[in-house]
């Protein structure tokens, strides 16, 4: 059996980064159908997280008075609208100057992470929930 020798590097190892200004940079390369496609995405998942949030926090009578449940749908419809239109301008934009065009920023950047967050909260919760389903 051979030993192999352990070569140093070189070069030093550079740590994995996220660097917000050059995903920006690649969010100004989306095409905007894209873009519209993500905002309602991002806007559509925190609404369903909220759902999520509010169904484990409220009693389970909550939703059986018929003014209650309106209450909080009416609620997190305003909610998803708000986070659709903040989603819009951060990115898609307004063509208010048609001379200067849409740039994505940092705002834009956690705009869409957060959309990733809680995607990913979502999926553990579901996996968590068939986990309790199916073993306990």
């Amino acid at each position: 059996m051979t030993r192999f020798k352990k070569v140093p590097r070189t070069t030093p190892r550079k740590p994995i980064r996220l660097h917000l200004n050059d995903f920006a940079a690649r969010l100004n390369h989306w095409s905007r159908p894209l873009r519209i496609g993500v905002t309602t995405l991002v806007a559509v998942l925190w609404v369903g997280l909220s759902i999520v949030v509010l169904s484990l926090a409220l009693p389970a009578d909550t939703f059986q008075d018929p003014d209650s449940a309106f209450n909080v749908v009416v609620g997190l419809a305003v909610f998803g609208i708000a986070l659709y239109g903040i989603g819009w301008a951060l990115l898609v934009g307004f063509d208010l100057d048609p001379d200067t065009p849409w740039q994505a920023s940092r705002a834009s950047t956690y705009y869409v992470l957060s959309g990733g967050l809680v995607l990913t909260l979502l999926i553990l919760g579901l996996i968590v929930g068939i986990f309790y389903a199916f073993v306990f």
